[in-house]
């Protein structure tokens, strides 16, 4: 599984650092886009060894690391994406 994210995550990194520079108007999301996989990489890189290095007959802390990293992840890259927008309304 982890090599099937992992594939996934590094095709996402090389699509966004390939479309850093695009100026298009229609696709000025991909410097958002390419923010928040970077984000999520960089979690991944520390979450993930962190994980596996938490005892494992001690669920809580495991759970506890699982669950900030999820939210944290997931707030991260809606802020990226939305807050640019909503602020574009106003």
């Amino acid at each position: 599984m982890y090599v099937y994210k992992g594939l996934l995550l590094a095709f996402g990194t090389f699509l966004a650092w390939e479309t850093r520079n695009v100026t298009v108007e229609e696709l000025n999301d991909s410097r958002n886009i390419g923010a928040c996989i970077y984000s999520v990489v960089v979690v991944c890189l520390i979450g993930v060894p962190l994980q596996h290095i938490l005892p494992t007959d001690q669920i809580n802390p495991a759970y506890v690391l699982e669950t900030c990293i999820l939210l944290f992840s997931t707030t991260t890259c809606a802020c990226v994406i939305f807050l640019p927008k909503v602020r574009n309304c106003f």
